[in-house]
């Protein structure tokens, strides 16, 4: 058996792993702990710019698209944030709307209603403002996929950040 002092050591790592780690500071500095990784960037598989892909696929597997430039068909829920925010989203500047899959329904909760969360800058979305509920919308961009410690960061880990929006040929 360990010593006590042994033991107690073993402990304290095990219940901080996965705890942010505290880089060495200089004897007078205050330690800082280490923020979380950053989005990840463009990816180097990124279809060609302008693909079509089903949104179905974008919404399943969305750290597939981060920083791409792809074309989706959705259905326009809403302006505004529904219940679903997307977690460290680069909101600063767009105007978030929800979507669902072409000829699909928002999900009604308790708390409101929950369609996929998008964004758009505020200067190309004046389709957003223009549809109604149902309509067809093409958007092209890439999705935002926040991480922690390598896992998807709950139902708002992800979200579709659309450089255009276009209402869909009929």
């Amino acid at each position: 058996m360990l010593p006590t002092s042994a033991r107690l050591v073993t402990l304290l790592a095990v219940l901080t792993s996965g705890c942010a780690t505290v880089p060495a500071a200089p004897d007078n500095a205050a330690p800082t702990a280490t923020p979380p990784a950053a989005p990840p960037a463009a990816q180097n598989n990124c279809p060609a710019p302008g693909t079509r892909i089903p949104f179905a696929k974008v919404k399943a597997l969305p750290q597939d698209f981060v920083g791409c430039d792809i074309e989706t068909e959705v259905s326009f829920v809403a302006t505004g944030w529904s219940n679903q925010v997307c977690l460290q989203s680069p909101a600063a500047g767009k105007a978030p709307f929800q979507i669902v899959e072409p000829g699909g329904a928002a999900q009604s909760t308790p708390f409101g209603t929950l369609g996929y969360m998008a964004l758009v800058t505020k200067s190309a979305g004046d389709a957003i403002f223009e549809a109604k509920t149902g309509d067809r919308l093409v958007l092209r961009g890439g999705t935002h996929f926040s991480q922690y410690e390598g896992q998807a960061a709950g139902s708002g880990s992800s979200c579709f950040v659309a450089a255009s929006v276009t209402k869909a040929s009929p």
